[in-house]
């Protein structure tokens, strides 16, 4: 339904092939990286999303052309039949474009349920308002999801996937596992061994192999209801802050202590 609608406004206009092509081609390279990790979730992914306003626009157009040929076809009133025809329209394609996971994003755009997700995003916002606290703005943050903890912290991160990191990004990827496109890259030999972040949020996929690097430098520190790591000979961290917090309400644990001599052999 939706692209037959598209062709109706790109006919009549260069400047809105032009749209077309630039939402094919995010299409296209969504398909040449392999889609997105999550595309269970539905919905355009991370890589198509930016172009749907795009679409959006081209598709508006192409119901008005739809409602305007109707009204000419079938000798419809324009001011009555035809607005009632354009409502109509954009009541179906609303529920349309909500309708998948079974109609559960509906109720996300109803606002009726949280959105997916929801709970970690918030949980990521908390992590950059206590990694603002503890650090000065030369500490480097070690982070998975490196989007909201760099934003909202303003700290240079170190991203574990690579995906802003050359070094990373070019190394093949680990094999024996489910295919999460973008996610199966790291290197914690480089990460955290060579260039040693004062801070790690969170670790990926086979921590223990991040054991070698952060089992004599780390500490354990629960901070306002997260686990965080933290580098001992760091001088930029506010090691006062961190232990007001864990006497408050968390802990702070030296690592080498919960690892045995030959744990790592």
């Amino acid at each position: 339904m939706v692209p037959a609608i598209l062709v109706l406004p790109i006919k009549r206009s260069r400047s809105l092939r032009l749209l077309m092509f630039v939402i094919l081609g995010a299409c296209f390279y969504s398909v040449y990286v392999g889609g997105d990790a999550w595309e269970d979730w539905g919905g355009s992914n991370r890589f198509v999303s930016p172009v749907m306003p795009l679409l959006f626009i081209l598709f508006i157009l192409g119901l008005e052309q739809l409602r305007t040929n109707a009204v000419r076809w079938l000798g419809l009133s324009p001011r009555s039949d035809g607005r009632l025809a354009w409502l109509l329209m954009i009541g179906v394609s609303v529920v349309l474009f909500n309708g998948h996971r079974r109609f559960e994003a509906l109720s996300e755009w109803l606002l009726l349920t949280r959105p997916s997700d929801a709970m970690g995003n918030e949980a990521q916002v908390r992590i950059a308002g206590t990694v603002t606290r503890i650090t000065t703005d030369r500490a480097r943050v070690a982070v998975v999801r490196a989007g909201t903890v760099p934003y909202f912290s303003g700290r240079e991160c170190v991203d574990l996937l690579g995906k802003s990191d050359r070094r990373i990004a070019r190394l093949p990827m680990h094999e024996g596992y489910e295919f999460y496109p973008g996610h199966l890259k790291w290197d914690y030999a480089y990460s955290i061994g060579t260039l040693e972040p004062d801070l790690i949020v969170s670790l990926w996929l086979q921590p223990k192999e991040a054991g070698p690097y952060i089992n004599q430098s780390y500490l354990f520190a629960a901070l306002n209801g997260e686990l965080l790591t933290l580098r001992k000979d760091s001088r930029y961290i506010h090691w006062n802050e961190v232990k007001r917090m864990t006497a408050e309400h968390g802990f702070l644990v030296d690592i080498s202590t919960l690892v045995s001599p030959h744990q790592n052999q």
